[in-house]
């Protein structure tokens, strides 16, 4: 049974020309995903809880939660003193939150920003907010998306779409024919660049 990683509508939309994919390709590409990540994550989806962290400040600008992935930050402290939340990127799919420096906000005061760090120290960060996930993440979506549209693409490449920069349903990133400096990459390099940010073994993107 399928786990909902992608369905045949999400695949249509990077062909030119709608194709039946197999519905046990769908089963393969899951199972596929699940053992190289060491990851089933349709049955992690859904376990979202709040949770209070006490952490050690990192010293720098950017602070690791140790979390897979976070839902939403309600405060955050830093040695004993309440930090603005909005001065804060959260990074859910990566599990760490930074502060904006000037490169993220244009103003006369820019240079304030580039000063704020989590200041290094033992158990001196408090964060509270969610974590976990609601749903199946959308680099889950799209590396199962594009594993089925390079099967599709060893039968009939002819059918495959190469576009530059329009978005394609809820993809932002570009599909093409380049993979070099200034050109979006192959599907097959997409799919290395998105096991790698899952978190793949570098055994495992090696042989890919």
């Amino acid at each position: 049974m399928t786990k909902g990683y992608t369905n045949q509508t999400t695949v249509n939309e990077f062909l030119t020309t709608a194709y039946t994919v197999p519905s046990w390709w769908f089963d393969e590409v899951e199972e596929e995903i699940d053992a190289n990540l060491e990851s089933d994550f349709q049955a992690s989806a859904g376990a979202l809880a709040s949770e209070t962290l006490t952490l050690d400040g990192s010293g720098e600008n950017w602070q690791d939660l140790g979390k897979e992935y976070i839902g939403s930050i309600a405060s955050v402290v830093i040695d004993d003193e309440a930090v603005n939340v909005n001065n804060v990127l959260v990074y859910n799919e990566y599990g760490y939150l930074r502060f904006k420096d000037s490169s993220d906000i244009v103003t006369d005061s820019d240079h304030t920003y580039d000063q704020y760090t989590f200041t290094k120290g033992h158990q001196n960060v408090v964060v509270y907010g969610i974590f976990g996930r609601s749903n199946i993440p959308h680099r889950v979506k799209e590396l199962a998306t594009l594993l089925i549209v390079q099967k599709v693409q060893r039968i009939k490449p002819e059918i495959v779409r190469a576009y530059n920069s329009e978005q394609i349903g809820f993809y932002r990133y570009s599909i093409g024919n380049g993979g070099v400096a200034g050109l979006p990459p192959t599907i097959a390099e997409r799919i290395t660049e998105l096991y790698n940010q899952l978190g793949a073994s570098d055994a495992f993107i090696e042989a890919v």
